[in-house]
């Protein structure tokens, strides 16, 4: 059985990315006449001032001019003093910060951290099964750290699958085999017309386009590419998989819905400067057992 919005498909992958090409150029295309903004980056232990494009150079670009280092630790910035991920273009004049998963209070990249890990994953549930198992993402919880895990929730051409240790630790394998293919995550706002052109062969997508586009105040939507894979979230979202240290695929619980009957992925994970130390080691089973409960929750990305 093929369901409705199956990611697994080839030729309908295909399709998605050549729309989504066609409209991230249309974009630049539309920028015109090419402006510069002045951009005052803060790259301790100096603070740079530089002249950039406007709408199409981005934090990553400012990056790249003003510290190489920052491209590897930085997984967010800052513009004037609003969250703004490392590949959307800058649209004035600003101050520009970096966020990085080791600094004194990362609640800004640790969040966001959380949701990439529910993207990334649904990436890896769309490649991980065989040809013969349809694949249809549904969406996954507002990221909630205390939970002790991240979640992707998806519809599978099966009736009853209990996964065994071996299949989570194969996808386990798929998610870090992923992650470590440094795959750029590039972000797409778009209205929603455009989003439904995309993604609108999965009914749930339709829904949680609409949703987003609705709260937002322009009526647009983000929209994610990690390779070929693309999706709708709220983000924002770090810049690429590669922060993803370790993780593990802890559990895949069977849920009833008004939807029908989803499966529901869970796993935990650690970014990339942060290294398991030994007081880690010794409660990894209690985390590990943490992240394997059901997180009883049905409040989507919408």
């Amino acid at each position: 059985m093929v369901l409705l919005g199956d990611c697994s498909s080839s030729s309908s992958i295909q399709h998605k990315n050549d729309l989504y090409t066609k409209e991230q150029q249309r974009q630049v295309e539309n920028v015109g006449r090419i402006e510069k903004i002045k951009v005052r980056v803060h790259a301790p232990p100096e603070t740079v001032t530089l002249l950039m494009n406007k709408d199409l150079s981005t934090p990553y670009d400012c990056a790249r001019h003003a510290r190489e280092h920052i491209l590897h630790r930085a997984a967010l910035a800052s513009v004037d003093s609003e969250v703004w991920e490392m590949y959307t273009p800058l649209v004035s004049n600003c101050e520009l910060k970096f966020h990085y998963f080791d600094e004194e209070n990362p609640e800004i990249p640790n969040t966001a951290f959380w949701e990439s890990c529910s993207l990334i994953l649904g990436a890896v549930i769309c490649r991980a099964f065989k040809d013969n198992v349809s694949v249809a993402l549904h969406s996954y919880p507002t990221p909630d750290i205390r939970s002790g895990s991240f979640v992707y929730d998806a519809k599978l051409s099966l009736d009853d699958w209990k996964p065994i240790v071996d299949e989570l630790r194969i996808l386990r394998a798929e998610m870090l085999t992923f992650c470590q293919e440094n795959h750029k995550i590039e972000c797409l706002r778009v209205n929603k017309e455009k989003a439904l052109e995309i993604l609108g062969d999965n009914p749930y997508k339709e829904s949680q386009i609409l949703a987003l586009a609705a709260e937002s105040p322009d009526g647009k939507v983000k929209l994610y590419r990690i390779d070929t894979h693309i999706d709708v979230a709220r983000g924002p979202i770090i810049s690429n998989t590669s922060f993803v240290n370790n993780c593990s695929i802890t559990a895949v619980h069977q849920i009833e819905t008004d939807f029908g009957k989803l499966y529901r992925f869970q796993g935990i994970a650690l970014p990339k400067p942060l290294m398991v130390n030994i007081f880690l080691v010794e409660i990894k089973h209690i985390i590990i057992d943490k992240a394997k409960s059901f997180i009883n929750s049905f409040s989507s990305t919408m």
